[in-house]
Formats: structure tokens, C-alpha cells, sequence
């Protein structure tokens, strides 16, 4: 798997409305946020709304958040809808191609990828004080105030393996 400090792949792939998202492109802007997923997958289920939070936190002061799936159109369009997701997410190819470049062996796993193109830090799972790490340093990364993913009593677990 591509480890912090690596070069993130490049792409262009499509929404599955077909809009084509270019990683070079969208990295001018910000750093982006890739969120490796599986639909049937229970962690990423978990994860998705507090993937959600950092990217109504984060997207305004400069984070870009794709979600990268790894099933078809309908069902990714489904998935979204249902965890209230606004972000949007592109499709990796039947392949793989895309999974296999950044070596994805489960997901959830998390890219954020900085402006010049490397790889910021990387996450996989779920673990709440590792997501809260991830917003922390995002935070100071944009210049922004912090924002707590998870906490305590909100009905997520500490751990969850991917």
C-alpha cells in the first residue's frame, strides 16, 4: 500500500453520472481526501457519515473529499444517498486498477493527498482517535478551526477493523 511521503497515482474517473474527476486537476485547488470503499462493507458503512462531517467541516476551506468505489453506478449512487453523503465519489474500473495501484487490500482506507501530489497520511479502518487525528491535522493544514469527528456516546464504536 502506498505509505505517507509516497507519490499518489494520478487518475481521471468518472461519477457514475459519468463526469470525468482528474486528481491533478482537483489537487490545484486543495488537498484531496480519497476514500477507498466497498458498499457491502460494514466499516465503511460506519465510517461514511464521519466522512460526511470532514467534508462539511473541511470542503469550504479547501478540502476536496472522493469517495473511490469500488462497486457499479447504481449501487454506488444508492450507498450515497443513504449515509446523506454530498461529496462526491467516482468508479474505479472492473479491474481494479485503480485499488491495485495505491495497493488496497481492505477498505475503508483513507488517502490525503496534498498539492504536490504526495501522500499526507494515510487511514485505514475505522478508529475514532485516529479520524479525530485526521481532522486535527487537517485542520492545521487549512488553517481551520478543529472539528471532533467522533466522540463518546455517539453511537459509534472506539475500533472497527476494515
Amino acid at each position: 500500500m502506498l505509505n505517507q511521503g509516497e507519490t499518489a497515482a494520478t487518475f481521471v474517473l468518472e461519477t457514475p453520472s459519468g463526469r470525468p474527476v482528474d486528481l491533478a486537476a482537483a489537487r490545484e485547488f486543495g488537498p484531496v481526501l480519497l476514500a477507498f470503499y466497498k458498499t457491502g462493507c460494514p466499516t465503511c458503512q460506519l465510517s461514511f457519515p464521519f466522512l460526511q462531517k470532514l467534508h462539511q467541516a473541511y470542503g469550504r476551506k479547501g478540502l476536496l473529499v472522493l469517495g473511490v468505489s469500488q462497486d457499479d453506478g447504481e449501487t454506488t449512487v444508492q450507498f450515497s444517498r443513504e449515509h446523506g453523503c454530498t461529496f462526491d465519489s467516482v468508479l474505479d474500473a472492473d479491474d481494479y486498477s485503480l485499488s491495485l495501484q495505491y495497493g488496497i487490500e481492505t477498505v475503508p482506507v483513507l488517502f490525503l493527498v496534498g498539492q504536490d501530489g504526495l501522500v499526507w497520511k494515510v487511514q485505514e479502518g475505522w478508529a475514532r482517535d485516529e479520524w479525530n487525528e485526521l481532522s486535527s491535522f487537517i485542520a492545521r493544514m487549512l488553517k481551520a478551526e478543529t472539528v471532533l469527528v467522533s466522540a463518546d456516546g455517539d453511537g459509534a464504536p472506539a475500533w472497527k477493523p476494515g
